[in-house]
């Protein structure tokens, strides 16, 4: 909702809007949406399953052009760039340049208009390039696994205690029976039922593409800052938030006349609201039918789901229980994705993995 009446008589607050920029699938926008903000996100991608209002477009270019319309902006420049764990520039991973990701943390800080309130999401890599970074955990806020962020914030932030969260997705994936690697939740998915394993893992449930999730944060984390964020807000004086809270000795039939539209938007935005959550829904359940990458075959939902683990693209059970494994990365492998086989072992390669010569190792 973009606004509400408060229960105060006396005062109308308007909802406080917030940029996410660099938004993905709506890890963070979610967080602060719970919290209380009428959230906008940006991204120079297609993001189809983003759940509030999307622009397509240069995060930086839109926050140089409109920074300055919004009451805090929230920015999760690219990780890889920044990450000791990703690899340079793959022409088979679509949706990411690798580690020669152009790190952005600097430009963006200089973008945000003065006086401004902010926050900075990166990866524990960033650590050298944010400003007195505070750290979150899963495991601050019960989810089995760490995954560590940092959060350059220019406000008042006291995070959660931070649990001992050594082993702790250790313990989960073999009390559930997950494959550890799973646990990690980055890069490509990891055979069938990874991407429900890692939407339990996240609580990211509307996200149903891997990458979505791989790329995104536990909405809890943005929740917990965006909470303490409305409080500082709403305690705020009149001076230093007169965009937000309306004087009550102006003229009393103005107000009549804006409760009258704000009723009237309340009940608009709650059946689009409505509306949304019944997407979300269909989204999660839906029995629509699928095309297999593979065979190019029609199947539903009811029929097991799998995903080529190279390209993430969704196979019908029949392919997938045929699928391939390649040799150097253990990745599943669809037909398409192979590059080719070794005629000496008989093993295959995806493209992502150079073949080795099996003549050059016996002769060794």
């Amino acid at each position: 909702m973009k606004s509400f009446i408060t229960t105060n008589p006396t005062s109308i607050r308007k909802k406080p809007t917030l940029l996410d920029l660099f938004c993905g699938a709506g890890g963070a926008s979610v967080g602060y949406d719970r919290a209380g903000f009428d959230v906008t996100g940006v991204d120079i991608r297609p993001q189809p399953n983003y759940p509030f209002k999307f622009i397509e477009g240069d995060a930086a270019e839109f926050l140089r052009k409109h920074g300055s319309e919004y009451d805090v902006i929230h920015a999760s420049p690219p990780c890889q760039g920044y990450s000791k764990h990703t690899r340079p520039n793959s022409k088979h991973v679509h949706y990411s340049k690798g580690s020669d990701e152009p790190r952005l943390i600097g430009t963006i800080r200089e973008l945000i208009p003065k006086n401004k309130l902010y926050i900075i999401e990166n990866v524990v890599g960033a650590r050298d390039n944010l400003i007195k970074p505070i750290t979150l955990c899963g495991t601050m806020f019960n989810l089995p696994i760490a995954r560590h962020r940092l959060f350059e914030v220019n406000f008042k932030f006291e995070p959660p205690v931070h649990p001992k969260c050594r082993g702790v997705a250790k313990k989960y994936s073999i009390d559930n029976n997950i494959e550890y690697r799973v646990m990690s939740v980055c890069g490509k998915t990891r055979g069938r039922g990874c991407v429900d394993t890692w939407k339990k893992l996240t609580g990211n449930q509307w996200m149903i593409r891997g990458h979505e999730l791989s790329e995104s944060i536990p909405w809890v984390y943005t929740k917990s800052i965006g909470t303490a964020l409305m409080a500082q807000l709403n305690l705020a004086t009149d001076e230093e938030n007169n965009d937000l809270i309306v004087s009550p000795g102006e003229d009393m039939n103005v107000f009549k006349k804006e409760n009258k539209l704000l009723r009237q938007e309340n009940k608009l935005l709650q059946q689009e609201n409505g509306l949304l959550r019944q997407k979300i829904m269909e989204l999660e359940n839906r029995l629509v039918d699928y095309v297999c990458y593979q065979c190019g075959e029609e199947y539903d939902k009811s029929e097991s789901l799998g995903e080529c683990g190279t390209c993430e693209n969704a196979l019908c059970d029949n392919c997938y229980d045929n699928i391939h494994s390649c040799y150097e990365c253990n990745q599943d492998t669809c037909e398409r994705c192979i590059n080719k086989y070794c005629e000496i072992c008989a093993n295959c390669f995806c493209i992502s993995c150079p073949q080795h010569d099996c003549t050059e190792t016996d002769n060794q």
